[in-house]
């Protein structure tokens, strides 16, 4: 819907793209509020870059559930941009920011929002939303330019407070900086 395209096309302030609305099986980004009705799974999620052009004509490549337009209203705005932003910066071909520590869990905490909110199983999440692992860089692209591990990227998943162990911190380096917003290293890296 014509929010989701606004937002996502605040990429294209800092590269050179730009994402419409077509009413077409075959258009290269295929985005769903409704992954039930298609068959798959269920949450926010979207392949990343070229594997969107190997998938499947008439199925989704991009699933933004939660964001149906009843929903929309409802979502603080710097959430609802945080989410189609960071959808479409795996469509662009940027992956996860992985994080180079550990996040101090609330492991039940999460497994019960994730079951309970978003149908997904125990594997599920221990593979997408708790996994552990440590890159300080990304690869961009193939002239083997790295980029920095950015703490504010959009790429970073935001971490909510009550999913974290109290460690007397703020535990404010999990979230990006500014919820929704592209940082200045996604803004380089998209206009490479």
């Amino acid at each position: 819907h014509r929010k989701v395209i606004e937002s996502a096309n605040e990429w294209n302030k800092w590269g050179y793209i730009r994402f419409r609305k077509v009413f077409n099986v075959e258009a290269r980004i295929r985005v769903t509020f409704n992954p039930s009705r298609h068959g798959v799974s269920k949450g926010y999620w979207s392949y990343l870059g070229q594997e969107c052009l190997s998938q499947k004509l008439g199925l989704p490549n991009v699933v933004l559930e939660g964001l149906s337009w009843e929903r929309v209203g409802s979502l603080r705005p710097s959430y609802f941009h945080q989410i189609v932003r960071h959808q479409f910066g795996h469509v662009l071909g940027f992956p996860d920011q992985d994080q180079e520590y550990c996040i101090p869990w609330e492991e039940q905490k999460v497994y019960t929002f994730y079951e309970v909110n978003l149908g997904l199983n125990h594997e599920t999440i221990s593979k997408h939303v708790l996994k552990k692992q440590a890159f300080i860089h990304k690869r961009i692209d193939d002239e083997n330019k790295f980029r920095d591990s950015d703490q504010w990227s959009i790429m970073n998943l935001t971490v909510p407070p009550s999913f974290l162990k109290d460690l007397g911190s703020t535990n404010t380096k999990y979230n990006p900086g500014t919820l929704g917003e592209l940082s200045a290293m996604d803004r380089l890296a998209v206009n490479n």
